[in-house]
């Protein structure tokens, strides 16, 4: 229930800057993009499957950059995006091992440097 609550809140702010940026074009395939995931991270490993949440992270930015032309134009939803997805790396890891099994921390250690990395990002655009 927790990883769905997670995704949910991508999902929505993902939604929301789809919406907007709908709004804003007119080409009927203003979306179609490609995901390349974690980029140069792995998102898989053995304690954690970051795929989905890589791949709503990216529809996320590209959301932002068809709505203001780039995520640096608008650090708030950039911010937004981001910390959506460290919640949602998180929610696997919580879903996905319980309590004390030492893979959980190992999944909650993948979910922390891929979002140091997108966060410290300064040429990401």
């Amino acid at each position: 229930m927790l990883k769905t609550a997670k995704r949910s809140s991508l999902r929505i702010i993902c939604l929301i800057g789809v919406a907007a940026a709908a709004l804003a074009l007119t080409a009927p395939a203003a979306f179609a993009h490609n995901s390349d995931g974690c980029s140069w991270s792995r998102e898989t490993g053995m304690s954690f499957d970051f795929t989905d949440e890589c791949h709503e992270h990216d529809h996320c930015w590209h959301a932002i950059r068809e709505r203001a032309g780039s995520i640096k134009n608008d650090p708030g939803a950039r911010r937004d995006c981001d910390f959506a997805f460290m919640d949602a790396m998180y929610a696997e890891c919580l879903d996905r091992w319980s309590g004390w099994d030492p893979r959980r921390q190992s999944c909650m250690l993948a979910a922390d440097v891929r979002f140091n990395g997108v966060v410290a990002c300064r040429w990401c655009d």
